[in-house]
């Protein structure tokens, strides 16, 4: 029984060392092109959510600099989001570079790296929507504190540092090879575990 025990808190360890919470999209993207902005995030879970950025730069096919971005909506308590609204426009112009919707919301939390929340987006517009197709992936980078403090307080009314990256999705990813590895492996443990309990039995 001893032995069960040792294995099964082992193979829990083995799943959760370094690895933070994730519950990610899973999205694979295209590789171009890419809009890239650097900003600020501001969350408070349940009232508002927004990043604020300037100076992005877009890459070919859709090549532009000098590109302001805003990234707003609602992250819940529970951990989900309500809709974000994505604007990416040339500085002034009422006319958007690229807009859209947000659909479904995921995140990294990384004990050793940086923070990240993702947002497919689609209802596409603007005047490069042409070139990034109907499904974008926007994900914000960061430091955001651990996955618990973010989902209950957010940044405690503070703007953190933040970039965010649009582009265009390609495909839904398959599971990482290291977490079905390790999901293999905690089974793997688990079956050997029953297994010699049920030869002591029978001996």
């Amino acid at each position: 029984m001893k032995k069960t025990t040792s294995l099964a808190i082992i193979a829990t360890w083995l799943l959760s060392a370094g690895v933070g919470l994730t519950a990610t999209l899973g999205l694979d993207t295209k590789p171009a092109p890419v809009v890239t902005v650097s900003g600020t995030f501001t969350s408070v879970p349940g009232a508002f959510s927004f990043f604020n950025g300037a100076g992005g730069v877009s890459t070919d096919p859709a090549a532009g600099s000098g590109l302001i971005a805003s990234l707003s909506g609602i992250i819940g308590t529970d951990r989900t989001a309500d809709t974000f609204a994505l604007n990416i426009g040339p500085g002034i112009s009422p006319v958007p570079f690229l807009s859209g919707l947000s659909s479904d919301f995921g995140y990294v939390f990384s004990d050793t790296g940086p923070d990240t929340l993702e947002f497919l987006i689609g209802s596409v517009g603007g005047t490069e929507a042409g070139s990034f197709g109907n499904s974008l992936l926007a994900t914000l980078e960061g430091e955001f504190g651990t996955a618990d403090t973010f989902f209950a307080f957010g940044t405690g009314f503070q703007p953190v540092s933040a970039t965010l990256t649009v582009a265009p999705v390609a495909s839904v990813a398959p599971i990482p090879l290291p977490a079905t590895g390790g999901v293999l492996f905690a089974a793997t443990l688990s079956f050997v575990a029953l297994r010699r309990r049920r030869q002591k039995i029978a001996s």
